[in-house]
C-alpha cells in the first residue's frame, strides 16, 4: 500500500535510472535526522534502477522498522520529475515509546523449589527492585540503563551504549559498571543441601564488575562485538580464615574477562521473527578458565 505511487510512475521514466534528489523526514521528535538516514538504505544523491524502485522502497521500510526506533514507518515517492530523472522521498515515521520502567521481584535461591521447601518461604531472601531503560537517549539510538535491587542482596548497576562513534557511523561504544553485596555467603554443600554463613552486622560478599566495549557494523546485518571487563571479589579475611579454604584462598579475588561475538541477523524483525535467520558466534574468556565458543543460531521460515 505504501508504494501505489511507483507503478504508476514507472511507466513515466525515460531513463533506466532514477535520481534521489531529496529525502524528507516528519515525525522525527527525537531521533537525528543522520541517524535516521543511516538505517536507512538510500541517501539523496543515489541512483536507483526504475525496475528495483520498489524494491529498493520495501528494503528501506524494512530497515527502518528493523531499527527498533519507529512503530510505524510509511515511504512514499514525491515530485517526480521525468525530465531530469529525479525524485523526492517522503518518509513518515512514529518514534517509539523510549522510557521504560521494569519492576524486578527476584529469589535469592537458585529455584523457586528451594526457595518454597528448604527455605520455608523466607521473605527476607526475596529481591525487590526495578530496572530503568532510556532508548534513544540523545536521539543516537543509544541506550542509557539503571538497575537497582533491595532486599537480600542488594545491586546496583548502570550501562550506556553508543552505537555510533565514528562519522561513517560503523563503529559503537558500550561501558558499564556493577555493584553487589550481601550479608549472607554459600561455602559449601552439606548432604545436597547448600550450606551457608550469614552475618547480621556486616556485609560478607561484595562484588564489582566494570566492562568496556566496542561493536563494529559495517553493513545492516552483521556486527562484531568485543567486550573487555574487570571483576572483583571480596570477603572479609576473618571469614577466610574461619572456613579453612572453603570458600576462597584469598580475601580479595580479581580477574579480567574477554568476549567477542559475531552476529548476523537476516530475521523480518527483531522481536518476535516469523521469518529469516539469525546466527551468533561467541568467544569468552573469564580469569584462567578455558575459553568457551558458543555456536547459536536460529532458522525460521523465509
Amino acid at each position: 500500500m505504501v508504494f501505489v505511487m511507483v507503478c504508476t510512475l514507472l511507466g513515466r521514466s525515460q531513463s533506466d535510472s532514477v535520481t534521489i534528489e531529496k529525502i524528507d523526514f516528519t515525525g522525527l521528535k527525537k531521533t537525528k535526522y543522520s541517524l535516521a538516514l543511516r538505517e536507512l538504505s538510500l541517501n539523496p544523491g543515489d541512483k536507483v534502477p526504475v525496475k528495483n524502485l520498489q524494491e529498493a522502497l520495501k528494503l528501506a521500510e524494512y530497515r527502518l522498522n528493523r531499527s527498533d526506533l519507529f512503530s510505524l514507518v510509511k515511504i512514499n515517492i514525491t515530485n517526480w520529475d521525468t525530465e531530469k530523472n529525479t525524485l523526492n522521498l517522503s518518509v513518515e515515521v512514529i518514534e517509539n515509546l523510549y522510557l521504560i520502567l521494569v519492576p524486578d521481584v527476584d529469589l535469592a535461591d537458585r529455584n523457586f523449589n528451594v526457595w518454597w521447601v528448604d527455605q520455608k518461604r523466607a521473605l527476607d531472601r526475596i529481591n525487590i527492585g526495578g530496572r530503568i531503560g532510556w532508548k534513544n537517549f540523545s536521539g543516537n539510538k543509544d541506550i542509557l540503563s539503571f538497575q537497582t535491587l533491595f532486599g537480600y542482596t542488594q545491586k546496583f548497576g548502570a550501562k550506556y551504549e553508543y552505537p555510533y562513534l565514528n562519522p561513517a557511523k560503523t563503529i559503537g561504544f558500550s561501558a558499564e559498571a556493577f555493584f553487589s553485596r550481601n550479608k549472607e555467603i554459600n561455602y559449601a554443600t552439606i548432604r545436597d543441601k547448600q550450606a551457608f554463613f550469614k552475618a547480621d552486622n556486616k556485609y560478607l560478599v561484595t562484588r564489582q564488575r566494570y566492562l568496556i566495549g566496542l561493536s563494529y557494523r559495517p553493513e545492516f546485518l552483521t556486527q562484531q562485538n568485543l567486550q573487555i571487563g574487570y571483576q572483583v571479589n571480596k570477603v572479609p579475611s576473618d571469614i577466610v580464615d574461619s572456613f579453612d579454604g572453603q570458600f576462597l584462598d584469598l580475601p580479595v579475588q580479581n580477574f579480567l574477562s574477554i568476549n567477542y561475538s559475531l552476529v548476523y541477523d537476516k530475521r523480518n524483525t527483531t522481536h518476535y521473527a516469523t521469518s529469516g535467520y539469525f546466527v551468533k558466534f561467541q568467544f569468552q574468556k573469564m580469569g584462567s578458565c578455558l575459553l568457551i565458543i558458543i555456536p547459536t543460531h536460529s532458522f525460521l521460515p523465509l
